[in-house]
This record gives C-alpha cells, structure tokens and sequence, in this order.
C-alpha cells in the first residue's frame, strides 16, 4: 500500500515538473533601448505574464545574446496582453558596437528610438 502511494506520488510530481516544462516558451523581443552603457530595457509584449526571466545571457567581443522565456498561464485573452513591457538587462561590460542578437531565433534585435 504505501508502495502504491510513492508510485502515485512521483507520478504525479513528474506530471507537474513535465506540464511546467511544456508551459515554459520563448519571449518575443521587439526591439531594445539602451539605458546606460551597461542596461538594456527589452521590449516585450504582454505586460502580465505568470512568470519571465532572462534565461540566457551571453557576451562576446561583438555580439550580445540575450534568451528571454516566459510561462503564460491563462485561459482565453486576458488585459495587458497587448501592452508593451520592458525587462532590464545589465551588461557585465560597456554595450558599445555590438549588436544585440535573439537567442531563440539568431536574429538582431532592432534598436529603439528613445
């Protein structure tokens, strides 16, 4: 008997750690703003995620990647979904010429007009 609740009970934990893995997915970045010479604020869409975070973040002499996801757990549109966000992201050193580049696609992310 308690055999069978162990079993259950890891059941039933990898099926949440799985359903979370699987709610887990890339943010599209719409364009950046320089803060400072060392902050980006990433431009997102939908201001009320359930969660967001850096999940990579990567410098190079010419390059920086930056890797955005975000869980969204909801049912049906909810407000803000439409409204820009920003995410800040600190620098280890000065932005200068680099170019800022989208892990989850390679592409550049356009600079912003401030």
């Amino acid at each position: 008997m308690r055999g069978r609740r162990l079993v259950i009970a890891a059941i039933v934990v990898i099926a949440v750690v799985a359903g979370l893995r699987l709610a887990v997915t890339p943010t599209f970045v719409g364009g950046y703003r320089v803060v400072d010479d060392t902050n980006l604020a990433l431009q997102v869409i939908g201001a009320h995620p359930t969660w967001r975070a850096i999940t990579l973040l990567e410098e190079t002499p010419s390059d920086v990647t930056v890797g955005m996801s975000e869980i969204s757990l909801q049912l049906g549109p909810g407000f803000g979904d439409e409204q820009p966000a920003y995410v800040v992201v600190t620098l280890n050193d000065p932005l200068g010429a680099r170019r800022v580049l989208d892990a989850s696609t390679g592409a550049e992310i356009p600079r912003l007009a401030p």
